[in-house]
């Protein structure tokens, strides 16, 4: 009578069946090393055909440089066998038939009632590990990305605690004494940090890019533009769980667009001066024709007359005459220069030579001082259009003065900020005369150098304006301003030729 079969475990064809059908691999050894079983995915895996790898030492999977190690890892294996679940390590590599190497994770345990056989299960991470490899990719380009960033950008959470800093930001505020990561923003340790506190408390991020230009000063009391960009934060839920905030230095760009607007409000200043001045100049040689002939004809009178009172009277009349037909020229200079003179003059040995005149000009009770002029400060201007700015802008200074006082005249030269390219740098004469008087209004400051604005009940508001006209035609700039300690200065730079 024949025994019935066991029932205790799967016939080997259907181990078999069940293990081909797994995408894993399998392999079955014995105590020795020895294959005893390979399934189809492991053998395609390796490119061998499962009949080829049966009884082969299990180091014939193994690369070359690894199969000692893996000896010895066996042995030790075997003298303390436990299961080694999946996962534990991502740094083993199989061998394949044609000598390359495949990345592979193994979980090993010994045959349940069988201690003389382990079981390995064998998976491919080939695909794994290269979107592995592409993560970590993309996360250090991301890492690169913020840390080599020009703006600060920070991470702060809802109770307004930062949990990441670039390096930047690390750097900027930590410089100064401030500790950001880990620690709630503070509200007075750093102006910049105290704005973005007050702009988060706000609120209104939670569902939006919030965008806000701020002006806060430096440790050293300069004025800084910095673009504020706050983004909400969401966790897995997509509930709020903070704020990615970016902070972006734009004072250069905000200082740019200043000197465009003020481009812009020069040119419209232009305009309207060259209409002005072209008006100026047809009404000026008109009336000089008129005061000629007046003036001509009183003289001949005057000549011929004995009469004491006729004679005093037409003196007043050539008196009068005189006085319109300076203002005529004025009018005449202010709406177009000399075309004949030479347009390249030294301004300091100008101011040298005109400073006697100057000093008398001012009056007895007023002193005119001279500081630099030793370098030379070759410009496009003729001498006459130098001493026409240095009389008017000395001139207006003696006169804002009641009594005594001292003019002081500046010319040096300097380097400055291109207008026209912020990025670059010029060489320029600055000349800056301050006075000791009362200042100028403040509501009359701006308007000081457009033409017929006077303060002066004998003035002809002509003065500022010429010397504005003339700056401004050389390349040059004008400003004037009221000085911290009493009186008020101009300061005029024009572009160096030499």
């Amino acid at each position: 009578m024949s025994a019935a079969p066991d029932q205790s475990r799967p016939p080997r064809f259907e181990f078999e069946q069940i293990a081909d059908g797994l995408p894993d691999g399998i392999a079955v050894c014995d105590r020795e090393g020895g294959i005893v079983f390979v399934n189809a995915p492991l053998a395609e895996l390796l490119g061998y055909r499962p009949a080829e790898l049966v009884g082969l030492p299990v180091e014939t999977l193994i690369p070359d440089r690894l199969r000692e190690r893996h000896v010895s890892e066996r042995r030790r294996y075997l003298t303390s066998p436990a299961r080694r679940p999946m996962g534990l390590s991502l740094d083993i590599v199989a061998r394949h038939r044609s000598g390359h190497e495949i990345p592979v994770e193994i979980g090993i345990s010994q045959v349940a009632g069988d201690p003389a056989h382990l079981i390995a299960v064998v998976r491919d991470m080939t695909e794994s590990l290269a979107m592995e490899r592409a993560h970590r990719t993309e996360a250090d380009l991301y890492q690169t990305i913020v840390e080599t960033s020009n703006d600060l950008i920070l991470v702060v959470t809802d109770e307004l605690r930062v949990v990441f800093a670039n390096s930047g930001a690390i750097e900027l505020f930590e410089s100064h004494d401030v500790p950001l990561v880990g620690r709630p923003l503070p509200a007075d340790a750093d102006p910049m940090l105290g704005a973005l506190r007050t702009m988060l408390e706000g609120g209104g991020h939670a569902d939006a890019t919030v965008e806000r230009e701020l002006l806060l000063h430096d440790a050293d009391g300069r004025e800084v533009w910095v673009h504020v960009r706050v983004r909400s934060l969401r966790g897995a839920s997509g509930a709020a769980i903070g704020s990615v905030v970016s902070i972006a230095d734009v004072t250069e760009r905000k200082r740019a667009e200043e000197v465009q607007r003020q481009l812009e409000r020069d040119i419209r200043e232009t305009q309207k001066l060259s209409a002005l001045g072209r008006l100026a100049g047809g009404v000026a040689h008109d009336f000089n024709n008129i005061l000629q002939v007046i003036g001509g004809t009183a003289e001949i009178i005057r000549d011929t007359t004995a009469d004491d009172d006729l004679h005093e009277a037409l003196g007043a009349i050539t008196e009068a005459v005189g006085n319109g037909m300076h203002l005529s020229a004025q009018l005449l200079a202010y709406s177009a220069p000399g075309a004949d003179e030479v347009r390249e003059t030294d301004a300091s040995h100008v101011a040298h030579g005109l400073l006697p005149f100057l000093d008398r000009l001012v009056g007895a009770d007023v002193d005119v001082e001279l500081h630099g002029a030793q370098e030379s400060a070759v410009v496009g201007l003729a001498e006459s259009e130098i001493e026409q700015i240095l009389m008017n802008v000395v001139l207006n200074a003696g006169q804002a003065m009641t009594g005594s006082g001292t003019v002081t005249l500046g010319v040096l030269r300097a380097v400055e900020t291109s207008v026209t390219s912020p990025g670059d740098t010029i060489d320029v004469v600055r000349i800056t005369v301050a006075d000791t008087g009362p200042g100028i209004d403040e509501d009359r400051l701006p308007h000081i150098f457009d033409p017929y604005f006077t303060s002066k009940a004998e003035g002809t508001g002509l003065g500022l304006a010429i010397v504005y006209r003339l700056v401004t035609e050389a390349g040059g700039r004008i400003a004037a301003r009221n000085r911290d300690g009493g009186g008020a200065e101009l300061v005029i730079t024009i572009p160096l030729l030499i």
